[in-house]
């Protein structure tokens, strides 16, 4: 709904939606949209032979996935004013932050609204968690993995910028609309995966050693 809610708001807009393969694709997003144009009358189409609602405005919201790299070349000759990588933590790691220099916009509505915008929604796992949580949540990255900025001194400026870089912890409780019964629907999977869907965890992960931690319970601020 934030990018129907852009496309509405800005003319023009343009957003790209993804999800890691086509059938995931399919049994989501676009399934959705076929429903959701209703929501617009006339001021939306949905065109399902090209996976993309378009709007009255000129703005569209395009669909697609990241199967294999021929999937990721389709995306790197064009620009986006929103990128959404949906369950982003499954995506391989390179290709998804190539995807992120595709988000980049010249129009001033869009950068009147604080944009371009490149996001990722996912769950903590996956083979992309590692860099997610290096990027947006501790904000700690290994300089020699990212472009460097000439500097004063022989080291140079990382590229990186952790002011670019926000993280929005959701969880269960979070969601008003989630039905009660899937918190204990979550009760058979391993501890460690039960913490990362139900808690946000993205410190729990398969084979950890003390796989009894959980950082609400044993860790606390302490001021000195």
């Amino acid at each position: 709904r934030r990018l129907y809610k852009k496309a509405i708001e800005i003319p023009g807009f343009e957003a790209l939606i993804l999800r890691e393969t086509f059938p995931e694709l399919e049994r989501t997003h676009l399934r959705r949209m076929s429903e959701e144009v209703q929501w617009f009358g006339d001021q939306a189409e949905f065109i399902e032979s090209k996976r993309l609602m378009k709007f009255a405005n000129g703005s569209l919201i395009e669909c697609g996935h990241m199967d294999d790299e021929r999937a990721l070349q389709k995306y790197l000759s064009t620009e986006y004013d929103e990128i959404m990588a949906d369950e982003g933590s499954r995506f391989d790691p390179n290709r998804l932050l190539e995807l992120s220099t595709r988000a980049r916009s010249s129009k001033p509505k869009v950068l009147e609204a604080g944009g371009p915008w490149f996001d990722v929604v996912s769950n903590p796992g996956g083979r992309a968690a590692q860099m997610l949580k290096d990027l947006f949540i501790l904000k700690e990255v290994d300089a020699n993995a990212y472009p460097v900025l000439a500097g004063n001194d022989d080291k140079g400026v990382p590229f990186y910028n952790p002011a670019q870089w926000e993280y929005i912890k959701a969880t269960l409780d979070d969601n008003p609309y989630l039905d009660p019964s899937y918190e204990r629907q979550l009760a058979v999977l391993q501890p460690w995966r039960y913490q990362q869907l139900r808690y946000g965890d993205w410190d729990a992960f398969a084979g950890q050693f003390f796989h009894n931690w959980i950082d609400r319970k044993h860790t606390r601020e302490v001021n000195v």
